[in-house]
């Protein structure tokens, strides 16, 4: 990788995929009156304009992930994200999460009792 852009094969890889993927969220998008409906022509007018946007998207490369997966293909070390200090043993997160998730069970199971009361 040569000043900090996607190059070379791994590079070309990963804007393949990172268009791929732009692909398969846009897909998602209804066709509506934008393209005629239903329609035979509407669906093939909706996957050019898909394909055309999630290209146009991978290539201008503000998304990132062509970036971020072109260093997994070359096997360098992706950019890590600092936790804070108090989340960096992964049990205590764990455990953290655990007992919100109890909490708010608890919590629902105690308005729904209350409810079903009254």
């Amino acid at each position: 990788m040569s000043g900090g852009g996607i190059d070379g094969g791994a590079g070309e890889a990963a804007k393949q995929l990172e268009a791929y993927f732009m692909r398969q969220v846009l897909s998602t998008m209804p066709k509506g009156a934008m393209f005629g409906g239903d329609s035979a022509a509407a669906s093939t007018m909706h996957g050019m304009f898909t394909e055309a946007l999630a290209d146009a998207i991978a290539e201008g490369g503000e998304v990132g992930l062509a970036a971020e997966l072109q260093s997994a293909i070359e096997g360098t070390a992706p950019r890590e994200l600092p936790l804070p200090e108090s989340e960096r043993d992964p049990m205590t997160l764990a455990d953290q999460i655990s007992s919100a998730r109890v909490h708010a069970a608890t919590s629902s199971i105690e308005s729904t009792a209350d409810g079903v009361g009254q």
